[in-house]
């Protein structure tokens, strides 16, 4: 399955119950560069692959072999730019 068939549609859908709701939505796919293909960046050991992929690599542990990955959640990176998704939310 693709982002465009599973993450695009299932955070489109949440962004407007929440709306819906009146409640902010921090933007975690924009800041993982979820739908970003063309934009490259270096990924240590690889080299040039999309942004979104880098994202993914160096801020989850979704690219590490057993026993630490893969696993889809977040390293001390990733946690902190989804916090500061949300914190851009909650004080604005």
């Amino acid at each position: 399955m693709s982002v465009w068939e599973a993450i695009v549609p299932i955070n489109a859908h949440f962004r407007e119950l929440y709306r819906a709701a009146g409640l902010g939505v921090a933007d975690v796919e924009g800041v993982f560069s979820t739908t970003d293909f063309e934009t490259e960046a270096e990924l240590a050991g690889v080299g040039s692959v999309p942004v979104n992929v880098a994202r993914a690599c160096e801020w989850t542990w979704g690219g590490e072999p057993p026993p630490l990955g893969p696993d889809l959640h977040a390293r001390s990176a990733g946690y902190r730019a989804i916090a500061e998704a949300f914190e851009a939310v909650l004080w604005a």
